[in-house]
């Protein structure tokens, strides 16, 4: 029914021009030029009306009647291109499946090397923590203090078990982050170290 309105009103405004010229020059041979427009613009409309209607019925049915031959065309070649694109896929799948056997075969388990690393947030600068990590490393004589360099928050510890490396880096104006790293699994210190930082954080806050 849209379809056919749609006809109707694109064949009704140019055949309503045509008519009503055309009414009102039959008209104005027999009758005053403003009688002749009225006669010619009511005659003409409605004979536009009229003429459309049929003819947007008649296009209508010539449309639908040739619509199935265009359907099946369609759908035989919708169903070609669905075969298409499955056997494509299918191909891309084993050829996937392939590399992805050729890719996955099992290989040696190398030699890597187990490293420990923790990160810890301070309620302190990064100054203070610098100084309490120090006291940390001499009050329970972790190991031998290889390097230390307060400007750039860099400590090195010689354990019995490992080389631990601290780096302490400032957050905000009050609060700071310290790394603690080793190359073996030395957790043993490094827990030693991060839980007398966290006492003395807890005492430095009370005050």
């Amino acid at each position: 029914m849209r379809a056919y309105f749609q006809l109707f009103i694109g064949l009704l405004i140019p055949l309503s021009g045509l008519f009503i010229v055309t009414a009102v020059l039959y008209f104005k041979i027999e009758y005053s030029f403003t009688k002749a427009m009225r006669l010619g613009v009511l005659s003409g409309f409605f004979i536009a009306i009229a003429v459309s209607l049929f003819t947007a019925l008649l296009l209508l049915i010539m449309r639908r009647g040739r619509q199935p031959q265009k359907d099946i065309f369609s759908g035989v070649k919708a169903r070609k291109e669905r075969r298409t694109k499955k056997s494509t896929f299918d191909k891309h799948i084993k050829t996937s499946d392939t590399e992805t056997t050729k890719i996955t075969k099992p290989l040696k388990p190398a030699k890597t090397s187990v490293t420990t690393q923790k990160n810890i947030m301070l309620l302190m600068d990064n100054s203070i923590a610098f100084e309490v990590l120090l006291y940390a490393i001499a009050d329970q004589k972790l190991g031998q203090l290889t390097e230390s360099k307060e400007s750039e928050g860099h400590i090195v510890i010689k354990t019995d078990k490992s080389i631990i490396k601290i780096i302490i880096s400032p957050l905000t104006k009050h609060t700071s982050q310290m790394q603690i790293s080793s190359e073996v699994d030395d957790l043993e210190n490094i827990q030693k170290i991060i839980t007398y930082v966290k006492e003395k954080e807890y005492s430095f806050t009370q005050y």
